[in-house]
């Protein structure tokens, strides 16, 4: 539900400073969405994706050997990717499955050869959707996805942002973030203060799809939840 907060300074019954605050109110189920996918798999021992993946209600499958894989459904991996699991990624993605990696930093060299995949570390606050038609961002508003709580720090939403070829008819950028501050005083300048946190990269009949955004903050904020299951569930449509 969409909501407004509004603080007023009054003196001597004379309003001398006024603040309005869009809120968006939202409940657990809210947060959870409507989540369907193919096939889903998960590797053996990677806890955060099976708890994702069963906090939506998605049957999903473990798999001790990633190469085992045939070329259909979707594999949900968290954390850093190893060097040694790249070739089996790339090759079930090269026979149409989807690749889904969450909480993600700085990627394997050979995991993207169709594009530049630089990552730079940052608590990025704001996601700013670039493609808000996408079902990617489902139910959210284009204001939404920003400080997710941490705590007594300040908010954030992504662990950085990455440099990608925006050329390539293989890379689909679905998300923007800036440092705070980074004022942009020609477009090379982008580059330093800027990057996607959120993207895919077609690879083969299927995709890899890369991001950086906080997985652990759908516990306890409906927007981050919303967000991380429209992930993991999305069609691709715009990939």
């Amino acid at each position: 539900m969409e909501a407004k907060l509004v603080l007023k300074v009054r003196v001597d019954g004379r309003v001398i400073s006024k603040n309005d605050y869009d809120l968006l109110l939202a409940s657990r189920a809210w947060g959870q969405g409507v989540t369907s996918a193919d096939t889903c798999y998960y590797r053996s021992g990677d806890d955060t994706a099976r708890d994702l993946l069963a906090q939506y209600g998605l049957k999903a499958e473990a798999v001790d050997d990633l190469s085992a894989l045939s070329g259909n459904g979707r594999l949900v991996l968290s954390g850093d990717v190893a060097d040694a699991d790249v070739a089996a990624l790339r090759a079930f993605a090269e026979k149409g499955g989807n690749v889904i990696l969450l909480g993600q930093k700085v990627l394997p060299e050979q995991l993207l050869p169709e594009t530049e995949t630089t990552f730079k570390e940052h608590r990025q606050e704001i996601l700013t959707m670039n493609m808000p038609e996408s079902t990617v961002f489902d139910g959210l508003d284009v204001m939404d996805p920003a400080w997710f709580t941490d705590g007594r720090h300040v908010p954030y939403v992504a662990f950085g942002r990455y440099s990608v070829d925006r050329f390539s008819p293989d890379v689909c950028v679905l998300a923007e973030t800036l440092e705070w501050h980074g004022y942009i005083n020609k477009p090379t300048d982008y580059k330093r203060f800027g990057g996607t946190p959120l993207f895919s990269v077609r690879v083969g009949e299927g995709h890899i799809l890369v991001s950086a955004l906080r997985t652990d903050a759908g516990s306890f904020d409906p927007v981050a939840s919303r967000l991380t299951g429209n992930i993991i569930s999305w069609d691709f449509d715009l990939a």
